[in-house]
């Protein structure tokens, strides 16, 4: 994995929201980045072949449980999506529960790309960073988040187990799409 920063300086990607959502664009990126690794590191295939991706194995950043939450996003052209602290009031985490996510964006979104990436080749590869639950509870409560580990523990039992409910239920979707739920994050797994 390199930083979004890096393929931007050395090969002039992009990484604003079709970088995510549009299936050409995934499909071009992920080619070009393969073609990158190869020439520049000799890792990989020396012909890559065009493929149905889902999710970037090559950069990090999980924007999505977060956002499925109610985080709002910014996109930039050098680096991954940020999620913008909401910083959430005790009252609204504990109304908070796991979203339909086939039915809340970005799922509906992504679900779109993967549905038009499957008719073009019949298949999907890759998956999604889900984040960790610490990571998303923090884009959802802020910093206020650590107190509350001592202070607050219903707020945290409720808010992790909303963050790992919607994880569980984003890896699940994807995992019976594409087989794996994973290689986004870890390719040791």
């Amino acid at each position: 994995m390199f930083d979004p920063n890096w393929w931007h300086r050395n090969y002039g990607i992009s990484f604003d929201r079709p970088f995510y959502f549009d299936p050409p664009t995934l499909v071009e990126n992920d080619l070009r980045m393969r073609k990158a690794l190869h020439e520049r590191f000799g890792l990989g295939e020396s012909k890559p072949e065009a493929r149905p991706i889902v999710g970037s194995m090559y950069i990090a950043g999980g924007f999505i449980v977060p956002a499925l939450l109610g985080v709002e996003l910014r996109f930039f052209p050098d680096r991954n999506p940020w999620p913008l602290i909401a910083n959430l009031g005790r009252k609204e985490i504990l109304r908070l529960r796991p979203p339909e996510i086939e039915n809340t964006w970005p799922m509906t979104e992504l679900i779109r790309t993967m549905d038009a990436l499957d008719a073009q080749f019949g298949y999907l590869v890759g998956d999604f960073n889900a984040g960790g639950i610490l990571n998303n509870a923090l884009d959802l409560r802020g910093q206020q988040l650590f107190v509350d580990m001592l202070e607050d523990r219903e707020l945290v039992e409720h808010l992790f187990s909303v963050a790992g409910e919607t994880q569980a239920r984003v890896m699940e979707y994807v995992k019976r799409r594409t087989g794996t739920s994973s290689i986004a994050v870890n390719r040791s797994i």
